[in-house]
């Protein structure tokens, strides 16, 4: 973040478990409230309008509108 590096150390196990209960949870959920948005576990770069800065989530919920922005920068 913001130019320096952050060690992350391996996830073991029962991350991936909380991830998928968590995805499962949250796209139940947008699937009931539409403006929620979309839940996925893609992987993929927040840059927080930075180059050298980002993070990569393990689970997303992004309004539609932005989903289908090519650019995400703009937004």
């Amino acid at each position: 973040i913001y130019g320096e590096l952050f060690h992350v150390t391996p996830a073991r196990p029962w991350h991936a478990v909380v991830v998928q209960w968590l995805q499962y949870e949250l796209a139940t959920y947008a699937r009931q409230e539409p403006a929620a948005g979309y839940v996925s576990s893609v992987e993929g770069k927040v840059t927080f309008q930075r180059r050298d800065t980002y993070v990569s989530p393990d689970v997303w919920a992004v309004r539609l509108d932005e989903m289908r922005a090519l650019d995400w920068d703009r937004l």
